[in-house]
């Protein structure tokens, strides 16, 4: 095993030189062609950043459909569904195999709409502030290289984090420890952000003035998804806002500390990979 400056990791056996898919995706990301998948996923993923904030916030309902990796029939692969609890979620309707129920996992794809209500509700804690601003300074310097990271790191985010290697879930989870030793309540969330293509997504959440505030620090470093983490000035009002905002395009599941919303048959977490799709459905301007 070889670990390269950007944390990928190769292995040889007996037929060769091969790479695992976290090695392609950052490989992919770091070439600053412009036209590799990952380059061009994240632009069209993070393109809404980049548009007026009309396009955060509001109502939009969406279209989501999960796929499992394999013949459902298999019974291989669990999923975790959305949380239709949580608050400025609205389930409207879709196939599922039976009632709905967040805290059950399902064998099987599925299909579901949803209406996302976007809010942008200010942080006020001067100490979730500054916490913040500490985690995002180590992003935006680089301290900290934001990449593909495998589900086993993950679960491991402090290890990740002192590696100067993270993603969205590893940055939750950091964000979230931090802010619970310094006395605020806090959580990791797990879920998807949907647009042109769809994604697994982690944030983190405090609880304020009796409800829970949404705060995205990995979106606010990276906001226009451009390679390598560029962003332009004009997208600070942006990344303003992923301090204290529910965007209307990120949906919640039911995993305690963001953990995998992916299993196998051996209860093993897996990244859900090309299984995410969503389509726009309404839109609603904010008010």
């Amino acid at each position: 095993m070889q670990l390269t400056e950007y944390g990928l990791t190769s292995m040889h056996t007996q037929e060769g030189l091969r790479f695992d898919y976290f090695d392609v995706m950052n490989v992919g990301r770091f070439s600053n062609t412009g036209v590799t998948v990952p380059e061009l996923n994240a632009l069209a993923l993070l393109r809404f950043s980049r548009q007026s904030r009309s396009t955060w916030l509001g109502s939009q309902q969406w279209a989501l459909t999960v796929r499992l990796p394999e013949d459902d029939r298999t019974g291989k692969y669990k999923v975790r569904l959305p949380d239709f609890e949580s608050s400025g979620i609205t389930y409207v309707g879709g196939l599922l195999p039976w009632p709905i129920d967040g805290r059950i996992e399902l064998s099987s794809s599925y299909a579901v709409s949803v209406e996302i209500e976007g809010v942008y509700d200010p942080i006020r804690d001067p100490v979730v502030h500054d916490i913040y601003e500490d985690i995002f300074q180590h992003l935006r310097s680089g301290a900290v290289i934001y990449q593909a990271i495998s589900e086993p790191l993950r679960t491991e985010h402090e290890q990740a984090w002192q590696l100067g290697m993270a993603d969205c879930m590893v940055t939750s989870r950091v964000l979230a420890d931090r802010l619970r030793a310094a006395g605020v309540q806090s959580r990791a969330r797990r879920g998807f952000i949907l647009g042109l293509v769809g994604s697994e997504h982690a944030w983190c959440e405090v609880y304020e003035d009796s409800r829970w505030k949404s705060l995205d620090v990995t979106l606010a470093a990276m906001p226009t998804g451009l390679s390598g983490g560029s962003r332009l000035p004009s997208h600070d009002e942006f990344s303003s806002h992923c301090l204290g905002s529910r965007f209307n395009r990120c949906l919640p599941c039911v995993a305690e500390d963001a953990s995998a919303l992916m299993y196998d048959d051996r209860g093993q977490p897996l990244p859900m990979i090309g299984v995410v799709s969503a389509t726009k459905e309404r839109r609603h301007d904010a008010a």
